[in-house]
């Protein structure tokens, strides 16, 4: 059959056109087709069973065609060839279009339709589908199990929910299996739901506790059930609260406890619902609040039990014990309660006098015969007591006292009187308290006699000063008991600052109080009293006599002579001074303080500062009145003291103290007033000394103060220096003109001269008059040398180089001229703190006025007759030599100033000297070459250049632009300096070669060789050798001092390299170490070898290089061995063996013998070296030194020398790259002790150095004049 898919969309929508054919169980003569099997109406499924709804059909013509046969599943359509998920035609033949619905859900309620379709003829087919759903388990209250009722009264609200059925379920209540009508509300939710409320009164409704309340739900799916019950149901449990019952107390005993017996009470009660507690509570006497004291309860036997268990104290008397009974249901708990009582003794007795409470603790005075009474009191108490008083162990009372109602924390127990006799002096008297139960406690009161005290004095202190703490003392001796002392002060009771203590049978009391003058002749009194009765009361009184010092008055002045203006000086002031009120009388100061300095430009109406206290003078009063004035508030002694002097003008401005005191305050406090004097007086002048000392040369203002009242009249200062016969030199110098001058407040010396010495004066006026004052002036200069000059000279080079000819002369004077003021000392060196004069000389040494004359020197020193500022000194040379030739230098110092210094030169007048500063010049291609030597001599001198040719001749330098040369003085006195031959830019062999520089003067030339040539690496070193081996170092190491002669180093620095290694080892590598030569003087070098060890050989090698090539090294050609000595000192060898006397006997000889040969060695070095050194000094003569060559000229030694070592050898040290000479001696002792550096011999040192000088100088006589070499190559 064709698919009609496409048709159903249509089909649809005609179906309700088409004819509908009669729904007939056949088909009839009339219809062509009918469903000769179709649906019910209804069908009721269970939910996700399976259910066929039928439909088959049948033709009725007998045509094999059979109609189209739709389903209608609510809104979609189904057929054979399309079907639906649980959706299915299953039809076994072509006729049976049956549908089966499998897994029905809710979803799948609804109708469904059968239509079958014909030659456009359809017929339907209705039916309807309910599902059947179970209903869910109901739920009441949201899933509670139990129901509380706390009110039967109260209604409560119960809920019921059941979903998930269909049809909907229904709902019914049911109590202890009855069914509840009465308050039931039912509801549905969305169908399938649905719920049902249930309110009922507990009372009314026979609820109990445990009732079951039920809820039972079903519908048709649970009726349809074949199997299983037909509702299901939910149930709760009601839970009814109930009250506990009234607790009861029981007790095991009665009401009535001892102290320290056990308590034990019982609470019993009903449970109650829930299940209830009981709580004990303890509320004591005094307490406001209980405590719980057992919290915990048990149930036994159906009923609620407490039980307490405690011990009895004494604070349990009267307290309640409350039991509280509550569980859940109940807003306030039941209670039960119990008062309890419990017998006690009392803690503690207390006994006193019945009439007063005066008592000392323990014990009573009584009087003989007195009546007496005493009470004896207990804290509180809950007994029957019996209450016993007795005299030490006499008893004489007994009592006995019932259980009172009060508990009082005093109680009175019993009262004892009796009579007092002196037989009961000392005794006690006891109070014993006693119960049934073997109480017993007892208090006791010692029983003594009174009587009052012997004796009460009072004392105070030397001397009561006012407004000071003032001591008195007050001690009571005897009395029974002890008294306490009491102070009064003008009848009235002083508590305050007031001590007390007991010593033995006496009391001590102290009041500190501060007295005013007020105070004084009041009274003071103490008391001593016993037990504050009258007949026990002594007491003792003074009269206070305090000490103070006076009120002072202004002081009040007065002259002589009446005068408006005021008091000048030369009147007669008197000064009085009033003083009131003093105890004792008072005692009077005079002092006067004068102004040490004055303010304004005259002084007249201020001053500045007064003299120290220290620097006060004191007067002496004229008149003393006294009288005694009695009434406050001054009371004391009036005085009045007076003192008269004449008036001076250092008066003025002066203050006049008046002190006062008195005997009491003498050395502690003084009191003062004072005045300031107005005194007129003429000018005069303050700190002007005589004589004044001044620096000649210098500005100097030396203080001076014009003191005037009234004021200086303007231009009356002046300055006027006297004549020697007493009158005025020319005109008076003005205050502002002159050498000296007023200027400024102070003498004002304006570079003074020692012309400006001598005697002056100097005036003011003013109205009062003219004052005048004379002094001096010293005028002060420092050393000066004026002159200084050779009186006979071949030659002078101004200002300070004499020349002499050769042959020396036989002597030469040297004059000069001192001006100073004052002058040094002429006769000696030392001359203190007055100064010195003395020459120094040439080589260090020095000559002071007249020294004994010395061989070479005489000098002599006078002071000029015309002037005694000036002195005439004379050096006289006596022998010309060499080592007088040189600096000569005059100093003098007369303390002022520093050193007056002035020097001259003597030097011997011959050719100049000329040394090359470099004798080989290396330079690259290319570069500049400067040569330089160094010249000295006698001017005028001329230098020129020269250069050797090839037949060996030296011919002058061509003019050429690349050839420069310069030339210059350093002093510009004496011809000193450098000549400096420039070549530039060296290229051609021509270049190269010797250099000479000739210097030539009319006394003689001199000249020095220069050879040029190119860098190169250095040439090979040489006289490579050992110095010293040095022993004994730390580990036991040695250490070998290496020198040798560096070879031209190629025209750049070199750089040394030393290489060691055992000699007995060739398979160890070397130890190298590098050395830089400090310079390129060609000097011997020298190097410590270090970390030697001792008796081992030693191969030692040398090599150089230059900065330009460095990697081109030369080698000095040959090697040297040095051998390393053992150190006895050293670490011996820990192996030991054995020696016999024999062999140690012969070890020590050998031992001895060799010290005794090292010894003689070096003695006998020692005395080779001195030998020659005396041998050389003889032979120098002045010719030998005049035809020698300096040994920079000497040609340098060719090829390395390996040479013995000589005593002494003076090299270039080498450490740490700084040259140091050295003269060390070189023999080296086989027995060194450990530790020991090699030592220097002083005396070889100083015999070189000189031998050294000698030398030099013999090769060089003008070798002053040249310029010093840096450092020596020369090896003797």
């Amino acid at each position: 059959m064709p698919s009609l898919w496409p048709l159903l969309p249509l089909l649809a929508l005609a179906t309700p056109l088409l004819p509908q054919a009669a729904a007939a169980g056949v088909c009839n003569g009339t219809l062509a087709f009918c469903a000769v099997r179709k649906p019910d109406s209804q069908y009721n499924v269970m939910e996700l069973s399976s259910i066929l709804l039928p439909c088959k059909v049948a033709v009725a013509d007998g045509s094999s065609t059979l109609p189209h046969v739709f389903w209608k599943v609510k809104s979609t359509f189904i057929d054979r060839d399309m079907s639906l998920p649980r959706f299915e035609i299953i039809g076994s033949t072509a006729d049976d279009f049956t549908l089966q619905i499998s897994n029905v859900t809710f979803d799948d309620i609804g109708d469904y339709e059968c239509q079958v379709i014909r030659d456009g003829t359809a017929l339907q087919y209705r039916t309807s589908l309910s599902v059947l759903i179970l209903p869910s388990q109901p739920v009441i209250n949201y899933g509670v199990s139990q129901l509380t009722v706390s009110n039967h009264n109260r209604s409560l609200t119960v809920l019921c929910e059941c979903s998930d059925g269909y049809p909907a379920p229904k709902l019914t209540w049911y109590l202890d299996g009855k069914k509840l009508t009465n308050g039931v509300t039912s509801s549905s939710g969305s169908g399938r739901s649905v719920s049902s409320t249930l309110t009922l009164t507990p009372s009314k409704a026979g609820v109990v506790n445990g009732s079951v309340l039920e809820c039972r739900a079903t519908n048709e799916a649970l009726t349809a059930m074949k199997d299983g019950p037909k509702e299901r149901k939910s149930s709760v449990t009601f839970v009814v609260y109930e009250k506990t019952g009234q607790p009861v107390i029981s007790a095991d005993a009665g009401p009535v406890y001892r102290a320290g017996g056990r308590l034990l009470l019982t609470c019993q009660a009903s449970p109650g619902i829930p299940l209830g507690k009981l709580v004990w509570h303890r509320r004591r006497r005094g307490e406001h609040h209980a405590i719980i004291i057992s919290p915990s309860s048990d149930l036994r036997n159906g009923q609620l039990n407490n039980i307490i268990a405690l011990p009895v104290s004494v604070e349990d008397h009267l307290a309640e014990f409350t039991c509280l009974a509550q569980n859940a249901a109940m807003e306030q708990p039941l209670e039960a309660s119990t008062v309890i009582r419990v017998m006690f003794p009392p803690r503690s007795l207390e006994m006193k006098r019945a009439k007063d409470a005066s008592f000392d603790h323990n014990q009573v005075l009584l009087s003989n015969g007195e009546q007496t009474s005493f009470q004896c009191f207990a804290s509180a108490y809950f007994d029957n007591l019996m209450v016993a008083w007795l005299l030490d162990s006499a008893e004489v009372h007994r009592q006995s006292v019932p259980v009172g109602d009060t508990l009082q924390e005093r109680n009175l127990l019993s009262t004892y009187s009796f009579v007092f006799t002196a037989a009961q002096h000392g005794k006690y008297l006891k109070c014993q308290v006693t119960n049934k139960y073997g109480y017993n406690l007892e208090i006791s009161m010692h029983l003594f006699i009174y009587y009052p005290p012997e004796s009460v004095a009072l004392t105070t202190q030397d001397k009561m000063m006012e407004n000071q703490t003032t001591e008195l003392t007050c001690r009571a001796k005897g009395g029974n008991p002890l008294p306490g002392i009491s102070w009064f002060f003008d009848h009235q009771r002083i508590l305050e600052n007031v001590t007390q203590m007991k010593n033995g049978q006496e009391v001590t009391s102290k009041l500190r109080m501060i007295l005013t003058r007020r105070d004084s002749n009041k009274t003071i009194f103490c008391r001593a009293n016993t037990m504050n009765i009258e007949r026990g009361i002594r007491s003792n009184i003074i009269q206070l006599d305090v000490m103070f010092p006076a009120e002072l008055l202004p002081i009040r002045l007065s002259t002589d002579r009446a005068d408006p203006s005021g008091p000048k000086a030369g009147d007669q002031l008197e000064a009085v001074c009033d003083a009131l009120g003093s105890n004792p009388r008072t005692i009077f100061f005079w002092y006067i303080s004068h102004c040490k300095q004055r303010g304004g430009p005259d002084g007249s109406k201020t001053c500045l500062r007064l003299l120290d206290d220290h620097e006060r003078v004191r007067l002496t009063s004229v008149a003393d009145e006294l009288h005694w004035v009695s009434q406050a508030p001054r009371r004391g002694f009036d005085s009045r003291s007076r003192v008269r002097f004449r008036l001076t003008p250092e008066h003025h401005l002066a203050s006049l103290y008046c002190e006062t005191t008195n005997a009491a305050y003498y050395s502690t406090a003084r009191r003062q007033v004072n005045a300031t004097l107005m005194v007129r007086h003429r000018p005069y002048f303050q700190g002007l000394a005589s004589p004044l000392t001044v620096t000649a040369g210098q500005k100097e203002l030396l203080p001076l103060t014009v003191l005037a009242n009234p004021p200086v009249q303007p231009g009356s200062l002046r300055v006027v220096r006297q004549r020697g016969d007493g009158g005025t030199s020319g005109s008076a110098t003005a205050a502002g003109s002159g050498a000296v001058s007023y200027r400024d407040g102070g003498l004002l010396f304006n570079q003074p001269s020692l012309d400006d010495a001598g005697p002056y004066w100097i005036e003011a006026r003013n109205e009062i008059g003219v004052g005048r004052s004379d002094f001096a002036v010293e005028v002060r200069a420092p050393a000066r040398i004026v002159e200084l000059e050779v009186l006979e000279a071949d030659l002078r080079v101004p200002p300070s180089h004499y020349f002499f000819r050769q042959p020396l002369k036989s002597s030469l004077k040297i004059h000069g001229r001192l001006v100073a003021s004052p002058l040094p000392p002429l006769s000696s060196e030392a001359g203190g703190s007055g100064g010195w004069v003395k020459w120094q000389l040439p080589g260090g040494g020095s000559l002071a006025c007249y020294d004994p004359a010395s061989d070479a020197y005489n000098f002599r020193c006078w002071p000029d007759a015309s002037h005694q500022k000036s002195a005439t000194l004379r050096l006289e040379v006596l022998r010309l030599s060499d080592s007088t030739t040189g600096e000569h230098r005059l100093e003098a110092s007369n303390g002022l100033g520093g050193v007056a210094s002035r020097a001259l030169f003597l030097y011997p007048l011959g050719p100049p000297q000329v040394t090359a500063q470099q004798l080989r010049v290396a330079v690259q291609a290319g570069q500049n070459a400067s040569l330089a030597c160094s010249l000295t001599g006698a001017p005028p001198i001329d230098v020129a250049w020269r250069r050797l040719v090839k037949d060996g001749k030296f011919a002058d330098l061509a003019p050429e632009s690349r050839v420069r040369q310069r030339h210059w003085n350093l002093t510009g006195d004496l011809a000193r300096g450098v000549a400096v031959l420039t070549l530039t830019s060296v290229a051609t062999p021509e270049d190269l070669g010797v250099y000479r520089c000739e210097a030539t003067s009319p006394y003689g030339a001199a000249s020095a060789d220069i050879n040029v040539t190119v860098t190169s690496p250095p040439e090979p070193p040489s006289r490579l050798r050992l110095v010293n081996v040095t022993t004994g170092l730390e580990g036991g190491r040695a250490s070998a001092l290496l020198t040798w002669r560096p070879g031209h180093n190629g025209g750049a620095p070199q750089t040394f390299t030393v290489s060691c290694r055992p000699a007995d080892d060739q398979r160890q590598q070397f130890t190298t170490y590098d050395i830089v030569e400090p310079d390129s003087s060609g000097r011997d070098m020298l190097f410590r070898l270090p970390d030697l060890k001792p008796s081992t050989n030693y191969e030692i090698t040398l090599a150089t290089r230059n900065k330009l090539y460095p990697e081109t090294t030369v080698t000095l050609p040959s090697v040297i061995f040095i051998s390393i000595p053992f150190d006895p000192n050293s670490e011996r060898p820990s192996r030991e063996r054995k020696l016999d006397a024999y062999d140690e006997a012969g070890s020590r000889n050998l031992l001895v013998a060799g010290c005794g040969l090292a010894v003689l060695a070096v003695l006998a070095l020692n005395l080779v070296c001195v030998l020659y050194l005396v041998r050389r000094r003889k032979l120098r003569s002045p010719s030998e030194a005049s035809q020698s060559t300096p040994p920079s000229q000497q040609p340098p030694a060719a090829g390395p020398q390996l040479t013995t070592t000589p005593p002494l050898t003076t090299v270039a040290h080498l450490e740490r790259g700084v040259p140091v000479h050295l003269c060390q001696h070189q023999h080296q002792q086989q027995h060194q002790p450990a530790k020991q550096q090699p030592h220097l011999h002083n005396e070889y040192v100083h015999q070189f150095q000189r031998h050294q000088q000698n030398e030099f100088r013999r090769q060089q006589p003008n070798q002053s004049l040249m310029q010093q070499p840096y450092g020596l190559s020369s090896v003797l």
